[in-house]
C-alpha cells in the first residue's frame, strides 16, 4: 500500500501478531507465555495464545473495523490514532475506566498520550472522539458514536446510539441494553439468584429454522451486538450477534464477577455485562441453533455462505457457565425473542391476498382455506355449466338436423 493510502487510512497497515497478542492480553487480560511476551514464537502448550486460532473471525472483524478509520486531518500527519498500538492503548484506557465520562476520559488520555510523544498540538476533537467509537466498536461489538457524528457506522440503514460527553461508558450501556424488571421476580432479595427462573423456557420450538420455514424470515449476520435478535418485517429478516468466540472470552474473564448489576465491574472484566454475554450466547446455542441435525445443518451453512463465526459450531457452553448460571431469565433479549416466538406462530401476511385477510391468530388461514374451495367450487360449477351448455347444444344441433339414414 502506497504513503498516500497509509496517509487516509493510516491503520490499514497489517496488523501483526505481537499486536493481536496485546489486543488479547488488553481485552481479556490473557497471561501469555515468556515468548510471546518477547514477540516469539508460542512454543508453549499451555500458552492461551495457542488457542488464537478459535478468534480468527475476530481478527478479522478487527482489521476490516480499524482499517476503516479517517483521521480529521489526514495529510498533516495529526491524528488520534497513527499505529494499531494507538488504537489498543484507547481500548486499555475505555476498558479500565468505564466510569468516567466519555468527553474528560477522552482528553485525558490523549492529554497524556502526546505528552509522552512531547507533542504540543493535540488532534482535532472530532478526531478523538472518533478514535474512542472505534475503541468501543472492538471492546464490547457496540456502534457507539459521538454527539452529531456518524463515524461511518451506519448498519442497515440504522443511525448508532450517540454516546453523549457527558455519559459514561457503563451509563451508555445501561441505555444501549435496558434491562426488562417485568421479567424480575420481586420475591427474589439476592441479584445473584435473579438469574434462576421459575419457567425455563418460554418460547418453545422457537428455533432459526422454524423461523424461516413457517414466518419465511432470512437469518441475516450482525457485528453489532444492540441489533442481535431484531427483527425487520420490511424486508423479512432477523439479525443475529454470531460472534460467540468473544462472548466465550468474556465469560472467561468475568467469570470472577459476581454482582450481575455491577455494570461498570462487568465492562472492566468481561468488556461487556456478563448476564448479557451470557444471555446472547445462549440464544444462539440453547434456542435458535439447538442441537439437532436440522438447525446443526442451518448453522453450517450460515458459516459457510454468511461468513458466520466458525465457533458458533462448537456446541458445549459449560465451560463459560458457572454453577448458579444453569438456566436465565433472558432480562436483556426477553422481549426480542417473544417477538420473534409470535411472528413464528402467527407470521406477519406478506402478500396483498394475506394482507386483506390479516388476523391475529390461525384464523386467517382458515379463512384462506375457506376461500380457496369457495374458489375452486366456483370454478368447477362454471366448468359443468360450461358443459351442460355444450351437450344442449349438441342434442339440439341433432334434433334440428337430423341424419337422414343412406
Amino acid at each position: 500500500m502506497d504513503d498516500f493510502s497509509i496517509s487516509i487510512f493510516p491503520l490499514s497497515r497489517e496488523v501483526t501478531q505481537q499486536q493481536l497478542r496485546c489486543l488479547c492480553k488488553v481485552m481479556w487480560q490473557w497471561e501469555l507465555c515468556d515468548d510471546c511476551n518477547i514477540a516469539k514464537d508460542c512454543c508453549t502448550a499451555s500458552c492461551l495464545w495457542q488457542k488464537r486460532a478459535n478468534l480468527e473471525a475476530f481478527f478479522q472483524y478487527y482489521r476490516k473495523v480499524a482499517g476503516l478509520y479517517i483521521p480529521e486531518r489526514p495529510m498533516d500527519g495529526l491524528r488520534a490514532l497513527s499505529s494499531h498500538d494507538d488504537l489498543i492503548a484507547v481500548i486499555a484506557t475505555l476498558r479500565q475506566s468505564p466510569q468516567a465520562h466519555r468527553s474528560a476520559l477522552t482528553t485525558a488520555h490523549f492529554m497524556n498520550a502526546f505528552k509522552a510523544r512531547a507533542i504540543e498540538e493535540l488532534p482535532p476533537a472530532a478526531d478523538q472522539n472518533r478514535a474512542f467509537s472505534l475503541a468501543a466498536r472492538i471492546l464490547a461489538m457496540v456502534n457507539a458514536s459521538a454527539e452529531n457524528q456518524a463515524d461511518g457506522l451506519l448498519e442497515a440503514g440504522i443511525h448508532p446510539m450517540a454516546w453523549q460527553d457527558n455519559i459514561s461508558f457503563d451509563e451508555y450501556f445501561t441505555r444501549a441494553f435496558p434491562i426488562q424488571r417485568e421479567m424480575i421476580d420481586p420475591a427474589e432479595d439476592d441479584p445473584g439468584q435473579r438469574l434462576v427462573p421459575k419457567q425455563t423456557n418460554r418460547w418453545p420450538n422457537l428455533t432459526a429454522k422454524r423461523l424461516k420455514k413457517l414466518a419465511g424470515l432470512e437469518i441475516i449476520a450482525t457485528d453489532n451486538l444492540q441489533n442481535h435478535l431484531r427483527l425487520d418485517l420490511k424486508y423479512r429478516t432477523v439479525d443475529i450477534f454470531h460472534y460467540t468466540s468473544v462472548l466465550k472470552e468474556n465469560l472467561l474473564a468475568s467469570a470472577k464477577c459476581d454482582v450481575h448489576e455491577d455494570i461498570a465491574r462487568g465492562i472492566s472484566e468481561g468488556n461487556m455485562p456478563r448476564e448479557l454475554a451470557l444471555e446472547t450466547l445462549l440464544t444462539l446455542k440453547e434456542i435458535l441453533f439447538p442441537l439437532d441435525s436440522d438447525s446443526q445443518a442451518l448453522l453450517q451453512s450460515l458459516v459457510a455462505k454468511q461468513s458466520f463465526d466458525p465457533d458458533c459450531l462448537r456446541v458445549d457452553t459449560r465451560p463459560y457457565r458457572r454453577p448458579d448460571e444453569k438456566t436465565v431469565q433472558y432480562r436483556y433479549w426477553g422481549s426480542r425473542l417473544a417477538d420473534l416466538y409470535e411472528q413464528m406462530e402467527a407470521p406477519t401476511p406478506s402478500g396483498y391476498l394475506e394482507k386483506w385477510m390479516e388476523r391475529r391468530s390461525g384464523a386467517r388461514y382458515v379463512m384462506m382455506a375457506t376461500l380457496g374451495g369457495v374458489v375452486i367450487a366456483v370454478v368447477l360449477g362454471a366448468l359443468s355449466l360450461g358443459v351442460s351448455i355444450f351437450q344442449a347444444w349438441v342434442g339440439y344441433q341433432q334434433w334440428k338436423h337430423p341424419v337422414n339414414p343412406s
